[in-house]
């Protein structure tokens, strides 16, 4: 997605939704974010050890070290969970809310804002 929007640069894109990992999780590159919402299509990912930071812990947050294992972007890593999740967006004048809700008790994890201006 990063050659994509590097090339297609728009204030129209606010966010970028995907399925893939059963885990959620959060990216910020500029203005846009990336939101995988796996969390509820199957058992919870046991996920890989990340640098000195390992996904046996139910959540991680701020930017990844990726080094050696191929993976792109996580310097722009903002949250993960381990939990099945939902991601709610409530549109207001100027503003865009995305709310990050534990699935099986309803519980806001986290919650990320960005002007429309």
């Amino acid at each position: 997605m990063e050659d994509f929007m590097s090339k297609h640069k728009t204030n129209q894109i606010r966010a970028v939704f995907s399925g893939h990992d059963h885990v959620f999780n959060a990216f910020r590159n500029e203005n846009v974010y990336y939101f995988i919402n796996g969390a509820g299509g199957g058992p919870l990912d046991h996920v890989k050890k990340q640098g000195a930071r390992s996904w046996t812990e139910e959540e991680l947050k701020g930017p990844m070290d990726a080094k050696g294992d191929g993976m792109m972007g996580y310097q722009y890593h903002l949250n993960s969970y381990r939990k099945y999740t939902r991601t709610e967006v409530e549109l207001q004048q100027g503003k865009i809310t995305y709310i990050v809700r534990d699935l099986d008790t309803g519980a806001v994890l986290n919650t990320y804002e960005q002007d429309t201006q």
